[in-house]
C-alpha cells in the first residue's frame, strides 16, 4: 500500500487506522495526565531565609519533550488539537501552508507502529500488521527494528 504520513489516516485501510487512532488516544491520553508541575520548596542547604528552589513534580511524556525541544514553538494546545483530530479521523493531509502538526503526530504514530520503541523501562515491538500493510518485513522475535533511531523515546 502506498500511503504516506502526509495523508490523512481516513487512506488506510480501516483494519491498519484502528490502530493509528489506538496510538494517537493512547498519545493524548497520556499528554493530558502528565504536564510539566514545577514546585517550590525549601532550599536543603539555604543561603539566606526564605531560601526555595524549584523541584520538579511532574514531567511531560518524554516523546513530548522531544517534540518540544525539536521545534522553536512547538505547542501543547495545538498538539491536543492535533490528536483529537487524528483520533477522531478528523485530521487532514498535509500541505504546506496547513497546520503541519497532525503530519508531525503522524509520523510520531507511524514511528512507534513499525519501528517500535522505549519508554519507562518498558520495550514496545513494532506492530507486525501495521508493518506487513505498509510492505516492511515483519518479525518473528521480540526483536526491535532500528529502535537506535528511537532513543529519544526513552
Amino acid at each position: 500500500m502506498s500511503w504516506s504520513v502526509n495523508q490523512s489516516i481516513r487512506d488506510l485501510k480501516i483494519e491498519i487506522r484502528y490502530f493509528y487512532v489506538a496510538e494517537a488516544n493512547y498519545l493524548f491520553q497520556e499528554l493530558r495526565r502528565n504536564k510539566l508541575k514545577v514546585i517550590l520548596a525549601p532550599a536543603p542547604n539555604p543561603n539566606h531565609q526564605g531560601h526555595m528552589i524549584r523541584i520538579i513534580e511532574n514531567k511531560n511524556p518524554q516523546w513530548y519533550r522531544d517534540l518540544y525541544h525539536s521545534s522553536v514553538n512547538f505547542r501543547r494546545d495545538l498538539s491536543f488539537k492535533s490528536l483529537d483530530r487524528i483520533r477522531n479521523q478528523r485530521d487532514i493531509t498535509y500541505k504546506v501552508s496547513s497546520n503541519g502538526y497532525d503530519l508531525i503526530y503522524r509520523n510520531l504514530i507511524h514511528e512507534r507502529l513499525t519501528i517500535g520503541y522505549k519508554e519507562v523501562g518498558h520495550i514496545f515491538p513494532p506492530n507486525n500488521l501495521v508493518r506487513s500493510y505498509h510492505e516492511l518485513p515483519t518479525s518473528n522475535s521480540n526483536e526491535i527494528y532500528g529502535l537506535n533511531k528511537c532513543e529519544f523515546y526513552f
